[in-house]
């Protein structure tokens, strides 16, 4: 009696489990938040002090005049290549200085005026979703000559069929394009992961 009872508990509990971890899991890989989407306020959020500093005297239009439509590509002898460092050919010590997961408000301002008072040039890997949050920032970032390069839209670690890491990286360079006014080859794995479908994809 009591192995009947348990047999029948079983057969109610289990599809019950199955079922809640299903839709929760469906939750989760259809969302389409980001996991540090959470901590960022959207614009219409913010104050206006939040996007004010030393660029906030630009305009929209000024600062479109200053991009040319460039384009930012691979270097022949890393193209098709996944790497992790770039072996130079010349002897010469060099630095590539990068900023990943931006533009956000507050801190990709205060390194933008760094860099431009040291003179010193970089490449923003942008997030899709904060290109397009943000879209005043983003135009920052190449008005002041910096290169800009895909970091996919919501930044996930976890693993994507080709359909999803697809529209992770299309997505972004086309926000990246119609925001910014320039195409990318450049592209970076958020967390370095090259095993989740990104990397295959790009």
């Amino acid at each position: 009696m009591v192995k009947l009872k348990l047999l029948i508990g079983g057969i109610v509990f289990i599809p019950l489990v199955a079922v809640l971890c299903d839709f929760s899991f469906g939750r989760f890989w259809f969302s389409e938040r980001s996991d540090h989407q959470k901590l960022v306020k959207k614009p219409e959020q913010l104050s206006a002090s939040a996007v004010s500093n030393q660029h906030s005297s630009v305009s929209d239009k000024a600062i479109v005049a200053q991009v040319n439509s460039a384009i930012f590509t691979v270097p022949n002898e890393f193209q098709g290549k996944i790497i992790q460092q770039a072996q130079l050919s010349k002897p010469d010590k060099v630095i590539a200085l990068t900023f990943d997961d931006g533009p956000a408000p507050k801190y990709t301002q205060q390194v933008l005026q760094i860099l431009k008072q040291q003179n010193i040039k970089a490449t923003f890997f942008c997030v899709g979703e904060m290109v397009h949050y943000f879209p005043k920032i983003a135009k920052l970032e190449v008005a002041d000559g910096h290169a800009i390069g895909n970091h996919t839209w919501h930044h996930w670690y976890r693993h994507m069929n080709l359909s999803v890491a697809a529209r992770e990286i299309e997505s972004t360079a086309t926000a990246i394009y119609q925001t910014m006014g320039v195409k990318t080859f450049l592209f970076r794995p958020p967390y370095g992961i090259l095993n989740n479908g990104v990397a295959d994809y790009a």
